[in-house]
């Protein structure tokens, strides 16, 4: 009976850790982020995902790295931008994404069985561009708080019914809004 209590206790204390590190995204190095990213969203079936199991995350396919010519010195080397539109994506698009320490731009659309989860959105605190058009993304909590970052969000074509999601009132910031072919009521609040 120890023995399996014993057991049973390092199966649940493997557990908690591991949902305690799913939750810590910002202790999880660059390549980690990224691998999970290409495993969560379907990566050996993409249509194209040229160097994604390499040593150099600035050579995938899709991934832009901030040049020696950036003028923050700190961003030299880290990713600027994630590109995979039109990939072949499917699943979810992890929240560890948000944990790339620089990252300017997300774009995810044209994936129609892609699902972006915006939740943990306000961890990329410098993150300008999000397009998720046509995708099947249909929840929009979290997006509200990248309010001090976001200023261009690309929505159209989610198939999304019902009154215009409160979130985007609150995008301070937001300088350009495509959210066409959508199905939203209401009127645009002032």
């Amino acid at each position: 009976f120890k023995t399996l209590l014993l057991a049973a206790l390092v199966l649940v204390n493997t557990i908690v850790a591991q949902n305690t590190q799913d939750t810590e995204s910002s202790s999880w190095s660059v390549q980690d982020i990224l691998f999970k990213f290409f495993e969560q969203t379907g990566g050996l079936g993409w249509t194209s995902s040229a160097e994604w199991l390499s040593d150099d995350i600035c050579g995938y396919e899709g991934i832009t790295c901030y040049d020696d010519d950036e003028t923050d010195s700190r961003r030299i080397g880290h990713i600027k931008e994630v590109d995979v539109a039109n990939h072949g994506l499917s699943g979810t698009v992890p929240v560890h994404i948000y944990g790339l320490p620089y990252l300017q731009k997300l774009n995810v659309r044209q994936n129609p069985e892609l699902v972006v989860d915006l939740t943990a959105v306000e961890e990329a605190q410098f993150l300008e561009v999000l397009e998720i058009s046509q995708t099947a993304t249909t929840y929009f909590g979290g997006l509200n708080k990248a309010y001090q970052s976001l200023k261009e969000l690309h929505m159209s074509d989610l198939e999304v019914n019902g009154p215009i999601p409160n979130q985007l009132y609150q995008l301070s910031n937001l300088e350009i809004l495509v959210a066409n072919n959508n199905g939203f009521t209401g009127s645009v609040a002032s």
